[in-house]
């Protein structure tokens, strides 16, 4: 079974200069966790899932110190702080998405996307045909196919 038999094609994207608020408005009409983040052109830049959006109500803490001899020693990442606060206050898709998306052909198969999506700890993937956006897949999707092939193996539709 490849990857262009379980996916969903209408996909729902949002641009790296949308408000997180449409972003969010958008993931809850649509009731779904993630949204590919396209530019000008329509290529894949990013994604933004609920995991960013929570940034936003994350409580921060600035990182530990100790001053000795009137220097600040780090016990804590300060760059990780800042970066901590820059998505927490951001207005922005561009400024919380993740960038480096991973993506999948449409004729990948389906083991290969439930393996890339145990590995890198991801819940949804862009799918791809020739560079351009066609569809995505949720793990929900890699599962359904899973039990499907299962039932189909026995011989009954009953799972």
């Amino acid at each position: 079974m490849r990857v262009r038999d379980i996916m969903t094609e209408d996909v729902t994207t949002v641009s790296e200069d949308a408000t997180i608020g449409d972003a969010a408005r958008l993931m809850a009409e649509k009731g779904i966790g993630g949204l590919p983040v396209t530019d000008a052109k329509g290529q894949v830049v990013g994604i933004i899932t609920e995991r960013d959006l929570l940034w936003r109500a994350k409580e921060l803490r600035p990182p530990t110190f100790v001053p000795i001899m009137g220097a600040f020693i780090y016990l804590e990442n300060p760059e990780r702080f800042q970066r901590d606060l820059r998505k927490a206050i951001s207005m922005v898709v561009g400024d919380v998405m993740t960038r480096g998306v991973i993506t999948v052909d449409e004729d990948a198969g389906v083991e290969d996307v439930a393996r890339i999506m145990v590995e890198k700890d991801i819940n949804r993937v862009p799918v791809m045909k020739e560079g351009k956006l066609v569809g995505i897949v949720a793990r929900a999707d890699v599962v359904k196919a899973i039990l499907g092939e299962e039932a189909g193996s026995r011989g009954d539709g009953d799972v």
